[in-house]
């Protein structure tokens, strides 16, 4: 009997550490005609690199969830209570609605 509790705290602890953790990142991006934009995007921040880099090719939506451009570069993504690091990410940042 222990060992079959051992073995399923073993599976839980496993299953905890690949779990989701879903966070509000605000990314500073460039669009597939030059456009710079600020947007909000949901990433998964246990895999924050691997969800930055799928950004691209990713749809930029209007609140009404339509698509206005897509994703060609990403300069730079924060969590949404944290500033950006560049200048001209942080002067969008500061004229885009939320």
């Amino acid at each position: 009997m222990k060992k079959g509790g051992l073995l399923l705290l073993l599976c839980l602890c496993a299953t905890q550490s690949h779990a989701q953790l879903w966070r509000d990142y605000k990314c500073f991006v460039r669009d597939t005609t030059g456009t710079a934009w600020v947007h909000l995007f949901e990433l998964d921040a246990a895999q924050e690199e691997k969800a930055i880099s799928a950004l691209t090719g990713r749809a930029i939506l209007d609140g009404f969830g339509q698509p206005l451009a897509r994703v060609k570069t990403v300069v730079e993504c924060v969590p949404l209570d944290v500033a950006f690091s560049s200048t001209t990410a942080r002067q969008l940042d500061s004229v885009t609605p939320k």
